[in-house]
């Protein structure tokens, strides 16, 4: 009644009713509880924190039990209330308590990475306070299924990013390796794996690919038993580290099994050019240091590996030749066509110039014909009788009757007076 009176006469049935209830049975229930309870510190301190998570919950507060459960690492009471909550309030109290677990804790990854979330190590992997981080690694690899294999893959590879980043090479192409990421070209920048241990991105030229770095590589290669197609230019750059070291029979050696491996794949067209006769030309320099070479170099027949080699090279030199010409064939009618037209058209407006452009002549003609004479005086004939200019005098010259015109005179009125 009291409650009426003070709210008017409104009461709130889930939240006015369930405060009376609990403030009157408080007593009793706090009294039945430690009764129950070990005489221990922290069993009263768990009981203490259980009893104000029961108040909560008599009271209606879901929200602030939740967060109370969250904050005292009632972890299981938390996530069962939230769960029995709404889906939401599951998730972000999930969060919540992923969010407050300590960076250094296996667990965290576990969680973020079951949450579909990138784990927090991933960007951070270099920092101490992250631990260990080939743990946090080990918790990721653990966990990879088929249905989150590419999500997997992408938090190792930004993990290797990360120690890319850092200046922790091997650790970084630990991680690509692990991830999947293909080997690439030296050439290409954008690349993130050119040769184990080395950082081929803005070098102007070979000086990353150290021997020991190569020679990981091979070393990886041949454990694969896979050939790294990317790979081969630098295995000619390695040839020649051989031979300068002195080790000539090593790199023949060599240059027949990159010989040999190139024939059996029979499509060398990914391998640039220049590369090939680099190659070639290593392989050539390389038999000279051989016995029968030297022995009787009139006599030394060629290994097959390097004839058909050569081959293959010369036919890519023919089909590169042929590829142009065509295309240039293609491309010069195209262009004939167009001089044809150009051409023509010139053509064109030059003869509609050539007839609006108006006649002398005729202009001439026209003004001659306005000068009709209006009286004739007829002269006689005239005997010229006095040539010069080493003609005959006795050959006398006549002139013809000319006419010229012989203007009337026409008075005009002054008109200035």
């Amino acid at each position: 009644m009291a409650l009426l009176v003070k709210n008017n006469g409104v009461i709130d049935v889930r939240v006015d009713i369930p405060k009376i209830l609990w403030s009157s049975s408080n007593t009793a229930m706090s009294e039945d509880l430690s009764s129950s309870s070990n005489n221990t510190s922290s069993s009263s301190s768990s009981s203490s924190l259980e009893n104000s998570l029961r108040e909560f919950l008599a009271l209606g507060e879901i929200d602030t039990s939740i967060k109370f459960a969250c904050e005292n690492q009632l972890y299981t009471h938390a996530l069962i209330i939230s769960y029995l909550t709404d889906k939401q309030s599951f998730e972000k109290t999930m969060q919540n308590i992923i969010f407050n677990l300590d960076n250094g804790d296996v667990l965290k990854t576990f969680y973020e990475l079951g949450a579909g979330s990138i784990p927090s190590v991933v960007t951070n992997v270099t920092k101490a306070h992250y631990g260990d981080w080939k743990r946090h690694l080990a918790v990721i690899l653990a966990n990879r299924t088929d249905t989150n294999a590419d999500f997997v893959d992408l938090c190792i590879k930004t993990m290797g990013d990360t120690f890319i980043a850092s200046g922790r090479i091997y650790a970084g192409h630990f991680c690509y390796l692990i991830a999947n990421v293909p080997f690439g070209s030296y050439r290409n920048n954008a690349d993130k794996l050119a040769v184990i241990g080395s950082i081929h991105a803005g070098q102007s030229n070979l000086s990353f690919a150290t021997i020991p770095n190569l020679q990981l590589t091979e070393v990886y290669e041949y454990a694969l038993r896979k050939c790294l197609t990317t790979y081969i230019p630098l295995k000619v750059y390695y040839t020649s580290k051989l031979v300068l070291h002195g080790l000539k029979r090593e790199a023949l050696a060599y240059c027949e099994e990159i010989g040999q491996t190139l024939i059996r794949q029979g499509n060398v067209s990914y391998i640039q050019l220049v590369d090939l006769q680099l190659f070639i030309l290593m392989a050539e320099k390389s038999r000279a240091f051989t016995r029968n070479f030297q022995l009787d170099p009139m006599s030394y027949k060629e290994p097959t590996w390097l004839i058909e080699l050569r081959r293959i090279i010369q036919n890519l030199i023919d089909n590169a030749f042929l590829n142009k010409t065509v295309r240039d064939d293609t491309i010069n009618p195209s262009v004939q066509q167009i001089h044809k037209i150009e051409n023509n058209a010139q053509q064109t407006t030059q003869s509609t110039y050539a007839d609006r452009k108006p006649s002398t002549n005729s202009r001439q003609t026209e003004q001659i014909n306005t000068m009709t004479p209006s009286t004739s005086v007829a002269y006689p004939s005239v005997t010229n009788t006095n040539i010069i200019n080493g003609c005959d005098p006795s050959n006398p010259v006549t002139t013809e009757q000319i006419s010229y015109q012989n203007s009337t005179a026409t008075n005009y009125p002054n008109t200035l007076t």
